[in-house]
């Protein structure tokens, strides 16, 4: 179930829409309930404050799955995902003006690859009514291939099941949803209200791009052009890979501390504005309008005169004003000294020759190749994953030494040696936690590593015997 939640709740930087379109309408919500088998299970309480909404459009081609968390720390948080013809799109709405943010390079498939969805020989009953199981499996031929399924009531006047799959004609009520590998609860349908919701987008023009730029369609016609067998040398035109884009500072604020978290409704529009048209650079893309220079001096005139208009219009304190001035300098620092890949694409206009052997089949993956830019890498301020975890259950996936990290370093006599060990620490907390419960960036948590590695070992000579006793019993203590 676990997975079920994470394929559903996650979002994206976004592209605001400033045009005045015809509005997207939604005239039915339905709300969904989290159940637990075992209310012993206290690490899944966790998943109670979650509200789920699925509302339907008034044209009946579209819907929107909202997700509302209430943490106890009484801050919240939602996500919203409009779907149509088989996407999920994460989007971004404005609670005042009802209008939208999205970017299609987030946008994904709920069938993804050779996934199909198929009906089981399981049988439900939840809320005194009747449904027939349905699984996403990833093998046509083994029924228990899947992951996620859906006990659906094809009988219920009700529908949302078309929403989500439009391409296997199955109409009917998704009454449950639940993951194979997490039997301790599901998801259950709770009741069904009329309702008038309004969105400002247009939703023509983002299927329109994302039809055209979908990296997990070319992927697909790419791939289905090769002929591993016959052929000895391959010649194609290959669209550029942009996902190296991703590590790039201008990209995303990344993690933020605990003091920066209120002021993110300040800082994420600069990022909105910079991820995107970091698309059109030519870093990124054989077709640039712009460069990256051209970003860097927006980001830094951009974020000075917010700091400057928050504070002339009594917005932010005086304590959030500093907050966000460091944050900007130090971004900034990274966002300059940050390299962007070279030769990361194939190119769109010149034939590329490729000796077809099993070693270099990962050239046509997605796969980074590895660059040396570590030693580039800033270190002036410690930001770990591990600090801003969504749930205390989730720091047993990481080393126990982790915990209050910061208080433990020891008070070397040189203050940089201080700051690398307690980099250097943290970062492997964090890769710890990749793909295992963190929002861990990859790549750059192994340079972070390897950069205080690297000052660590530069500095070792000259450190007090002091400082070289204590470094040495605390690395050891490290378990």
């Amino acid at each position: 179930m676990k997975k079920l939640v994470y394929w559903i709740l996650f979002c994206s930087l976004s592209l605001h829409l400033t045009a005045q379109v015809n509005p997207v309408v939604f005239n039915q919500k339905l709300t969904y309930e989290i159940k637990l088998e075992n209310d012993e299970e206290n690490y899944l309480m966790d998943y109670l404050n979650i509200k789920y909404e699925h509302l339907i459009g008034s044209n009946k081609n579209e819907s929107l799955l909202s997700f509302f968390y209430s943490e106890q720390s009484g801050n919240p948080t939602e996500t919203n995902l409009y779907i149509k013809n088989g996407w999920m799109i994460p989007i971004t709405i404005n609670s005042v003006s009802n209008t939208v943010s999205y970017s299609i390079y987030s946008a994904f498939p709920i069938i993804q690859g050779e996934q199909i969805l198929s009906k089981t020989n399981r049988k439900g009953r939840f809320n005194e009514i009747d449904c027939e199981y349905y699984a996403i499996l990833t093998d046509q031929y083994d029924k228990n291939s899947y992951e996620i399924c859906f006990c659906i009531d094809e009988k219920n006047p009700i529908d949302n099941a078309s929403y989500l799959f439009p391409e296997n004609n199955i109409r009917g009520l998704i009454v449950s949803a639940e993951n194979k590998s997490d039997e301790t609860m599901r998801l259950l349908f709770k009741s069904l209200e009329t309702i008038q919701i309004n969105l400002d987008f247009d939703s023509e023009k983002m299927m329109t791009a994302i039809d055209n730029h979908s990296d997990t369609r070319a992927l697909e016609e790419f791939m289905s052009q090769i002929d591993f067998e016959d052929e000895t040398t391959l010649t194609h035109a290959w669209e550029p890979s942009q996902l190296s884009i991703y590590s790039d500072p201008l990209y995303t604020s990344g993690s933020l501390d605990m003091e920066n978290e209120a002021s993110y409704q300040y800082i994420y529009p600069i990022y909105s504005i910079t991820s995107n048209l970091l698309f059109e650079t030519a870093a990124y893309s054989e077709n640039a309008k712009y460069n990256r220079k051209q970003l860097i001096k927006f980001y830094k005139r951009a974020s000075k005169n917010l700091v400057k208009d928050l504070k002339a219009s009594e917005l932010i304190s005086p304590q959030q004003r500093e907050s966000l001035n460091n944050f900007f300098k130090t971004k900034t620092k990274e966002i300059e000294a940050y390299i962007p890949e070279e030769n990361q694409f194939f190119s769109q206009n010149t034939n590329v020759e490729v000796k077809e052997s099993e070693d270099n089949l990962s050239v046509y993956s997605f796969y980074s190749p590895y660059e040396s830019v570590y030693r580039n890498h800033p270190v002036t301020e410690v930001s770990l994953a591990y600090d801003v975890l969504d749930s205390e259950s989730l720091k047993v996936n990481a080393p126990e030494y982790c915990n209050e990290l910061k208080n433990k370093v020891p008070d070397f006599q040189n203050k940089d040696l201080k700051l690398h060990v307690y980099n250097l620490a943290g970062q492997i907390c964090d890769l710890y936690l990749y793909n295992n419960g963190g929002y861990v960036g990859y790549f750059e948590t192994i340079n972070s590593m390897r950069k205080s590695f690297f000052e660590i070992e530069k500095m070792r000579s000259s450190l007090s015997r002091k400082d070289q006793k204590a470094l040495l019993e605390y690395l050891t203590t490290l378990d």
